[in-house]
């Protein structure tokens, strides 16, 4: 188990905060109808892909997967007047 502040932050070698940071960048820029909002949540989706990897998290991992496909699927269909 982590010692320090640093430790915990880093246990999962920053793969969570990364994916955080996606997120928020990807939810932002799509709300600004952006459409490279989708390509930072396909970023977020593989962090979190490892995170859930690195953490054993089944769940995690299945719905990063899902979760991949539809922003991928956004990014294909996107059709911004």
């Amino acid at each position: 188990m982590p010692d320090t502040i640093i430790d915990h932050i880093s246990y999962y070698y920053f793969t969570d905060w990364i994916g955080m940071a996606l997120i928020f960048s990807g939810v932002f820029s799509l709300g600004n109808q952006k459409r490279y909002g989708f390509i930072f949540g396909l970023l977020s989706n593989i962090s979190w892909f490892a995170f859930g990897i690195l953490s054993a998290s089944i769940a995690t991992i299945l719905a990063n997967v899902i979760l991949f496909i539809l922003n991928l699927r956004g990014y294909i269909k996107w059709n911004h007047k």
